[in-house]
């Protein structure tokens, strides 16, 4: 239902939907096709309650705003830009997360109130988005469920070769600092106390700044792809996931 769109298209669209105070990101999620199955499917039966997964599919909800709705927006999504705009230097970058975190801002105080409930997995994005919508009377805090599936991986690791294990897209200030900030400093004081430990990076679009770095330091093992992900996690003794940012890590953790 959806492709990849630029160009003019994608400009048109971006464009429409900041003038309609949406965040920017609902350009790539806007689908005719997708319109066309929703109010046909509105149209065929009746439905006890709609939910939407994404705040990106919340574009849809005017198609459905008579039903009961509910939105698992999971994080305070204006609160993620916020910081990801403070944890960057790069002016361009940093003036994008700015505007799209005051757009996004624009959409929680504006739409949120008009769906039944809005499900958010962390208590602390909770509370910053109702400070910052008062009228917001909708929020549940619901806890996040995990498949058992994820508790079948056999933990592979020993106490006695200990590995630290880190993993994030070096595309994005945010990550990539924070990580070579632990290998120039918390990572060295480890290895005062225990010597033989080691600390696996997987870095996609990492820098040859941050490899030679990463790369220059005893008992780092740097990697920018891996196979078996699950395998090499499975193999630590303690994860670590570096986010500047701070919101959402729960989710993608």
């Amino acid at each position: 239902m959806y492709s990849l769109q630029t160009g003019m298209q994608w400009a048109i669209r971006l464009i429409k939907h900041i003038l309609k105070g949406a965040p920017p990101s609902f350009a790539r999620w806007d689908s005719k096709v997708l319109i066309d199955v929703i109010q046909a499917a509105v149209q065929q039966r009746a439905y006890d309650v709609v939910h939407i997964d994404m705040i990106n599919m919340a574009l849809y909800h005017p198609l459905v705003r008579d039903l009961p709705t509910v939105l698992s927006v999971n994080d305070a999504v204006s609160m993620r830009y916020w910081r990801m705009a403070g944890a960057t230097k790069r002016l361009a970058r940093k003036a994008l997360y700015a505007f799209s975190a005051w757009r996004i801002g624009c959409f929680e105080r504006n739409v949120y109130p008009q769906f039944c409930k809005v499900h958010l997995v962390s208590s602390l994005d909770a509370k910053w988005l109702i400070c910052r919508v008062p009228q917001l009377q909708n929020v549940v805090v619901i806890k996040l469920p995990v498949d058992d599936l994820f508790f079948n991986v056999p933990i592979l690791s020993s106490k006695y070769h200990p590995i630290i294990f880190t993993a994030g897209d070096f595309r994005f200030e945010y990550i990539e600092r924070p990580v070579l900030e632990f290998v120039t400093t918390g990572f060295k004081i480890i290895r005062k106390i225990q010597p033989d430990v080691r600390f696996i990076v997987i870095g996609r679009h990492a820098s040859r700044k941050a490899v030679q770095l990463l790369l220059g330091q005893p008992g780092i093992q740097f990697m920018p792809w891996v196979e078996d992900y699950v395998g090499v996690l499975a193999s630590a003794s303690i994860a670590l996931f570096l986010d500047a940012a701070g919101s959402g890590v729960n989710n993608r953790v």
